[in-house]
């Protein structure tokens, strides 16, 4: 019988916020030695919480990934798709959400981050979800 190796990827979302220098901290003690982490950026946060260099450090020195989660410099959980959702705002075109994707990862190079993954801030199951309840797409789903 062959043995499988077993990955297991960390993620966190939302950042940064309050918590990321906590958070880090268990991460670089679990094990005994540091676990890399990939972070979910979203661009308001990045901006308002001035955290350019210690993300890029995270990335240089710590061997972290920086990913895409909000693409909004002004709100953070702007649909990608638009939709009809109460809670959350949405770009008016799937165009717009990707102009600003690209100019989110612009902004992290000139920055000198790169951003190899970007995860839909709603997740993308419920994203697609309200976007085709917004074009009127019935959801036949047996929950």
């Amino acid at each position: 019988m062959s043995k499988a190796t077993l990955h297991i990827a960390w993620t966190a979302d939302d950042g940064p916020t309050s918590f990321t220098s906590d958070m880090l901290s268990v991460f670089n003690k679990t094990l005994n030695k540091p676990i890399p982490v990939t972070w979910y950026v979203q661009w308001d946060n990045l901006v308002i919480n001035k955290r350019h260099g210690f993300y890029k450090n995270l990335q240089d020195k710590h061997k972290h990934e920086i990913a895409i989660h909000g693409v909004s410099t002004i709100a953070n959980h702007i649909h990608w798709f638009p939709t009809n959702n109460k809670k959350h705002a949405s770009y008016a075109s799937i165009e717009e959400a990707t102009t600003a994707i690209s100019s989110f990862k612009n902004h992290l190079i000139e920055h000198g981050m790169r951003a190899k993954f970007v995860r839909a801030p709603t997740g993308l199951h419920s994203e697609l979800m309200a976007y085709l309840s917004k074009l009127g797409v019935a959801n036949n789903r047996a929950d």
